[in-house]
């Protein structure tokens, strides 16, 4: 982890291999608030866990047995379709994680550690509010989630 840089973001997570990540943040730009820097690390985090879960380097395991990064793979493209449609409005999540698969999953992840008594936008409980249909199963973003990480 990087701590100091000048950018216009909080910080980002750069993959350095195969399977590891380098998260760098803006200590000065964070330490103004714990929930805003409590979700900017879980939110690198979820890009760095999504980078640990494949080997980018084998053709095979990435496209023939849909073993890339758990953001690329074609079920998070499926339950990132689903989130865009029973999220339509943006309540549960906000626009950014809207804007891409990656950006959505690091921002489920963020929304997952987030603490639920804070008055934050960032709660684990807007997780509960989609709903998901995976291999005919119906669960909430939140159950998923925590399949996923636990």
């Amino acid at each position: 982890i990087n701590a100091n840089y000048n950018r216009d973001w909080a910080g980002f997570c750069t993959p350095i291999e195969s399977t590891k990540s380098a998260i760098t943040i803006d200590m000065q730009e964070v330490m103004t608030d714990y929930s805003y820097m409590q979700s900017a690390f879980t939110h690198e985090l979820g890009h760095a866990s999504a980078n640990a879960s494949s080997s980018k380097n084998n053709f095979f395991i990435n496209n023939i047995l849909n073993k890339s990064d758990l953001d690329e793979t074609r079920e998070w493209r499926n339950i990132y379709k689903q989130i865009n449609k029973n999220d339509s409005n943006h309540l549960s999540l906000r626009d950014y994680a809207h804007s891409s698969p990656g950006e959505c999953f690091a921002d489920c992840v963020r929304e997952y550690y987030a603490d639920p008594n804070s008055s934050d936008i960032f709660n684990p409980n807007d997780l509960k509010t989609i709903d998901l249909e995976i291999d005919g199963k119906e669960m909430t973003l939140y159950d998923y989630m925590d399949q996923l990480l636990n």
